[in-house]
């Protein structure tokens, strides 16, 4: 697993549970907190989700840094401890839960039918397991109710504005 660190162009290749002291400032896209002490971020360029402890600033690699994501832009982590990612290269949304596989649950394909999505960015996950998602180019957003193919419209889905 490699993480590049704050150097431009400079990578050190770690264990998932070997530590990581510095992230490259622009390649951060998402960082949200968690039940316990300490935050966790998304490094995008790298395609890893790292658990960021407060003290002693370390952090450690908890999902990706395995190419399995293309062009992630942002990120959920549920009571569970599951990881939604979405995935704009894909046009979808995948969960990651600690196993080796990522699963995908939403999209899948790019395009504007409500089974499908065009540049997934924000997402939030209720205690339902229901997945909302701002889909970029659709002007969209959709809730894919859990274990469902099909997307239902939220918001927008008429153009811009």
């Amino acid at each position: 697993v490699c993480v590049r660190l704050t150097a431009p162009g400079h990578q050190r290749c770690l264990d998932d549970d070997m530590p990581v002291t510095s992230l490259s400032k622009t390649s951060v896209n998402v960082v949200l907190t968690r039940p316990q002490p300490g935050l966790y971020v998304m490094d995008s360029l790298n395609s890893c989700i790292i658990m960021w402890d407060l003290k002693p600033y370390l952090g450690t690699v908890m999902a990706g840094c395995d190419g399995a994501w293309n062009r992630p832009r942002s990120m959920f982590v549920d009571e569970a401890g599951s990881f939604y990612v979405s995935e704009s290269g894909k046009h979808c949304v995948s969960r990651y839960d600690g196993s080796a596989e990522h699963t995908v649950v939403a999209g899948n394909t790019r395009g504007s039918a409500l089974s499908q999505l065009d540049t997934p960015a924000g997402i939030f996950v209720s205690v339902e397991g229901d997945i909302y998602i701002a889909d970029i180019q659709n002007d969209r957003v959709t809730c894919w109710r859990l274990g469902n193919i099909v997307g239902e419209l939220v918001a927008g889905g008429h153009g811009r504005g």
